[in-house]
């Protein structure tokens, strides 16, 4: 276990559960509306998506990719980087790392 809890009762917010990997971050989560939350990660632990059920609607709420297999993935900086991050209020794309790792460009249409 990760010491984190697994069931959480608020009087105001209700009951919450969460279910976490060996690394401690959250797979499952469940609150007090009935409102379902499901993370998945890729082999290196980064989160890929986020899915949220809330009823009989299902919706992907967040997106990420990175940048190994981009074209020029090397010389940009991309290889282990955050590529593309899709949200609900909209996306960001960083085309290039700094050798120092920092973001050189973003671009958010």
């Amino acid at each position: 276990m990760t010491g984190q809890p697994l069931k959480v009762v608020n009087v105001d917010s209700g009951t919450r559960t969460t279910v976490s990997n060996y690394a401690g971050k959250p797979l499952y989560l469940k609150d007090g509306k009935n409102q379902k939350t499901v993370y998945l990660y890729d082999a290196l632990l980064r989160p890929i998506t986020t899915t949220l059920t809330s009823g009989s609607t299902t919706k992907t709420v967040e997106k990420f990719f990175y940048g190994e297999g981009i074209a020029s993935d090397k010389a940009k900086n991309l290889r282990g980087k955050l590529y593309k991050h899709y949200q609900q209020s909209g996306s960001v794309e960083v085309s290039y790392y700094s050798f120092k790792g920092e973001p050189k460009q973003q671009i958010t249409p």
